[in-house]
């Protein structure tokens, strides 16, 4: 009898362990930023409608240009928007660095139709003339392999 109960309480034990496993497994998909193949998304990211003819079948990764920023001394953000032309087959992944140093933006991932609406800087900027690189990484909708990358180049205008 006792062999029972311990069997039947062993069980029990086994299924309620499951049953948080796979809890605590759901919870945290909720919590992540990942499309269903495994790219981490931006949150701040979001959609996004062009202006103008976009071509209905397309072949080759668009690329946005930009114009020049000017911005005041001291001001904490830059009003970019980022953003990947719905058309595209790929993600896009944003680094912007001033003059060719180090990066003093980068996004996670931001599919085709989205698009981010300027960013925050960890330091300012003092007054003067920037080149601006903004290099894009490309992953493929459907692989997530690498695909071509591009770098386009816009100048920032820090004014006093």
């Amino acid at each position: 009898m006792k062999k029972k109960y311990l069997i039947t309480g062993i069980i029990i034990l086994m299924v309620l362990c499951a049953g948080v496993g796979i809890g605590t497994i759901l919870s945290r998909k909720g919590d992540r930023i990942d499309d269903s193949q495994g790219v981490t998304l931006d949150k701040s990211a979001e959609g996004y409608e062009e202006e103008g003819d976009t071509p209905e079948e397309q072949e080759s990764i668009r690329f946005p240009g930009y114009p020049e920023i000017t911005i005041d001394a001291g001001r904490e953000d830059i009003p970019i928007v980022l953003t990947n032309p719905e058309t595209n087959p790929c993600y896009f992944q944003f680094s912007i660095s001033l003059d060719g140093g180090d990066p003093i933006y980068e996004s996670e991932w931001v599919k085709p139709g989205d698009a981010i609406r300027g960013f925050d800087l960890t330091t300012a900027i003092e007054p003067g003339d920037y080149e601006m690189s903004i290099a894009i990484a490309t992953k493929s909708l459907d692989t997530q392999e690498n695909m071509n990358g591009g770098n386009v180049k816009t100048t920032l205008h820090v004014t006093e």
